[in-house]
């Protein structure tokens, strides 16, 4: 690889870091918490993470005082100290292998979905291992993926991908630019990510999502096709997603199906909330939280591109 062919792989990266999260970008700049009691370093860490960043779109995490964060385009960037040109980094949401419906970021599948993503845009680099384990504040354990390539005076490029799984959402922070520049921000970008988490909780009621609250409430969600192709619901039959007026929702089958076989039914709470412009409906049950993007067309109510008809529920 050329110099400028290094030089124009260091844009790609760029671009790539503006067109990761395609529908889903930043809007609000989020805001940012400083805290006396934030957990103490583990031992023998030296990276201490003395800031909690939240933003409306629900992306949380802590870092050092010393790194800043920018709300961008398609994801919230990540400034460290005395940064150089070619090194970017940041945290964004990877709905394409979220909607793989794996809970392990290190799955085979998972892999072979990122090397897609990234190999199509990058042919020039090569997967460098096999995915790294690290712990995650969700419970569950996070995974690095990264990827290399060289030019023929031996500058190597590397891009890194640590990857956390929250309610269902692939949190994601991405580090990229020459191997040695990512390198030496490996230990503050591994503290980081480990402390990725999804917090809707700071959604706000805007106009959007109050109109679609009082659409859905009091509704039952009935889905227009025989079957139901999407990978959120493992009824053999259309589903029935009944929104009450308290908060809580049931989804369960239409099928006449006796309840010894019948799958069971989903219980918990359901709102709907705010991102990029965009309506989600979110369904939160005790092991699951399901997310699904709210449009309007032909009478229908579309979640994820699938008819539902809105009837209303009777006392």
């Amino acid at each position: 690889m050329s110099r400028n062919g290094f030089s124009t792989l260091l844009l790609m990266f760029w671009m790539v870091f503006q067109m990761v999260v395609p529908g889903r970008a930043e809007e609000r700049v989020g805001f940012t918490i400083r805290k006396n009691d934030l957990p103490a370093p583990a031992p023998g860490s030296l990276i201490r993470l003395d800031v909690r960043f939240q933003n409306a779109d629900g992306i949380a995490f802590r870092h050092p005082s010393d790194w800043t964060v920018a709300a961008e385009a398609n994801g919230v960037g990540l400034i460290p100290p005395r940064p150089e040109l070619n090194e970017q980094y940041r945290v964004v949401i990877l709905p394409a292998v979220a909607a793989l419906g794996l809970s392990d970021p290190a799955h085979p599948r998972f892999v072979r979905e990122l090397d897609r993503l990234v190999l199509g845009t990058f042919p020039g680099l090569k997967r460098a291992g096999a995915p790294e384990s690290f712990a995650a504040e969700t419970g569950g354990e996070g995974a690095a993926h990264r990827w290399e390539a060289w030019n023929p005076d031996g500058f190597e490029v590397q891009l890194r991908k640590f990857v956390v799984m929250a309610d269902g959402d692939a949190l994601c922070l991405i580090a990229g630019g020459p191997r040695s520049l990512v390198e030496k921000r490996l230990p503050a970008l591994e503290a980081i990510a480990g402390t990725l988490t999804f917090a809707p909780a700071v959604a706000k009621m805007t106009p959007l999502v109050r109109d679609w609250t009082q659409i859905l409430r009091g509704h039952r969600l009935v889905q227009a096709r025989a079957r139901l192709e999407s990978r959120r619901f493992d009824f053999n039959g259309p589903a029935a997603i009944t929104l009450a007026e308290d908060g809580t929702f049931v989804a369960a089958t239409l099928n006449e199906t006796p309840a010894a076989v019948a799958p069971p039914a989903l219980t918990g709470r359901w709102r709907v909330f705010e991102r990029a412009g965009a309506a989600f409906l979110e369904l939160r049950a005790d092991r699951v939280t399901l997310r699904f993007r709210l449009d309007a067309g032909n009478g229908f109510t579309w979640l994820d591109g699938d008819p539902f008809l809105a009837v209303p529920v009777e006392e």
